[in-house]
C-alpha cells in the first residue's frame, strides 16, 4: 500500500521511514569523509543493513545505533562509526 508522504504520521523517536533514508549521504563520524549514499535497506532478521553506493561499489553497513549514532533525515546525512575492516570486506 502506498500513501502520499504528507499523510504519514511522524516516525517515533529513533525510528525512520526507509524512504527518508534512501539517498542520504553516509559520512564517517570522526573525519567527515563521505563513504557514499544509501541505496536501500536489507532486512536480515537482526539489525537491517544499509546498502551504500560508494565509488561504484556497494558497501553493506549494519543499521544499528552503535554504528549509526547520528541520523539527520532533514540534512540527508547519516554519520557512522565505521568498524575497522568493514570497507575492506566489500572489496572484490
Amino acid at each position: 500500500m502506498q500513501i502520499p508522504a504528507s499523510w504519514r504520521p511522524p516516525a517515533p523517536p529513533g525510528r525512520y521511514y526507509v524512504s527518508d533514508l534512501i539517498g542520504c549521504r553516509v559520512l564517517e563520524a570522526h573525519s567527515g569523509r563521505q563513504i557514499g549514499h544509501v541505496r536501500g535497506l536489507v532486512e536480515t532478521g537482526a539489525a537491517p543493513v544499509m546498502a551504500v553506493e560508494a565509488a561504484g561499489r556497494e558497501i553493506l553497513i549494519p543499521f544499528a545505533a552503535s554504528i549509526c549514532p547520528q541520523i539527520d533525515t532533514g540534512q540527508r546525512t547519516i554519520r557512522i562509526l565505521l568498524p575497522d575492516g568493514l570497507e575492506d570486506l566489500n572489496r572484490g
